[in-house]
């Protein structure tokens, strides 16, 4: 799966939404984290989207990386969306959309939301590191 190039002259949260819905259909929750330390990209999104598979409607996570592609305008963009079947590397994703997945046997997927979490945990204990301080 390579990027796509994708036009964004509003809301970029509404436009990874509305691609998502194309690509999986239902979105079940998402948070976009613009401007990331990883200069690389513009945004990074985590979604819960359902999919229906064996006649079973699931939701599983996927990460949309977002890059600005200045060369062809400012309101030109290259989207990847990576489902968690895939083993992402992006590994911040909130708790609250990890909560809304359906289990799963997928290994990659199992992987990456255990990176999730433990990447939350760090977060936690930095948290309470820095107000003890």
């Amino acid at each position: 799966m390579g990027y796509q190039d994708i036009r964004i002259s509003g809301d970029v949260t509404e436009a990874m939404k509305s691609l998502l819905t194309r690509m999986y259909g239902k979105v079940v929750d998402i948070e976009v984290y613009a401007s990331t330390e990883d200069e690389r990209y513009a945004a990074v999104a985590f979604a819960a989207v359902e999919a229906v598979e064996r006649g079973r409607t699931m939701v599983e996570g996927v990460v949309l990386l977002l890059k600005h592609d200045l060369k062809r305008g400012k309101d030109q963009y290259q989207i990847k969306d990576l489902p968690e079947s895939m083993g992402p590397a992006a590994s911040f994703c909130p708790e609250r959309i990890l909560e809304r997945l359906s289990p799963t046997e997928n290994e990659y997927a199992l992987e990456w939301r255990e990176w999730c979490r433990e990447e939350l945990e760090r977060e936690a204990s930095r948290g309470i590191s820095a107000a003890m301080n």
